[in-house]
């Protein structure tokens, strides 16, 4: 992901904690941690903000679970190598961190779907925090990309290679998982490429969509 803006350089973990942490509801502890997709970088992992009990991160990419393991050597972290679609939780956690990992799911109802599951494994008023590609005014694609306006389905060479919701869908479907929105918003300048051959940001480009939800056993509809 590319921006323009200097007040979206922050990592997506450190803009929640460090520079918004009123956008957090801070008076809750955070010791149980689930994060999806976090390749090399384990955003909270370093207990930085709060200590950690039990840190467990997921993700498809067995080499970035190795990597993982070797550099994060923690008794209080697990890496597990797994099909993020297919995961039922056995525990509850207390934070959630989807590290730009959902959007890879292959269609709308995998991402409800995971979602739902996820959204079971909070605990009452645990918190989710995410960043996704989401459907711009201006997106449009290049061969050997197409977009399917239907299925918000976004393909590659004829498959498929990211799905890219309306941000209204998102909110929605957050909504409808039983989670009250605490932040949710489209930082100017920030995009995303999924373009390999360039490394510059265009107006068509996708936009970024970070949240913060709370689990809210009373906002479900």
């Amino acid at each position: 992901m590319k921006n323009i803006n200097d007040y979206d350089k922050l990592d997506l973990f450190d803009q929640f904690f460090v520079k918004f942490p009123s956008f957090l509801p801070m008076n809750r502890s955070y010791s149980r941690v689930l994060e999806l997709g976090p390749g090399l970088h384990p955003r909270s992992l370093p207990n930085r903000f709060f200590p950690i009990e039990r840190y467990l991160a997921i993700d498809r990419d067995q080499k970035s679970i190795e990597q993982c393991k070797m550099l994060f050597s923690s008794p209080s972290a697990t890496f597990e190598c797994v099909d993020i679609a297919q995961y039922l939780p056995e525990e509850e956690f207390d934070l959630i961190i989807d590290s730009s990992v959902l959007h890879c799911l292959e269609s709308y109802d995998i991402w409800l779907r995971t979602f739902q599951n996820f959204s079971a494994s909070l605990s009452d008023g645990g918190v989710m925090i995410g960043e996704m590609a989401v459907k711009s005014d201006r997106m449009d694609f290049q061969e050997p990309y197409f977009y399917d306006e239907q299925t918000s389905i976004l393909y590659k060479d004829g498959k498929i290679n990211r799905l890219i919701l309306d941000p209204k869908v998102v909110e929605k479907a957050l909504l409808f998982c039983g989670f009250k929105i605490f932040f949710f918003t489209i930082p100017l300048g920030l995009k995303v490429i999924f373009d390999d051959s360039r490394d510059k940001i265009k107006a068509e480009d996708p936009d970024v969509l970070r949240y913060v939800v709370v689990k809210d056993r009373s906002n479900r509809y």
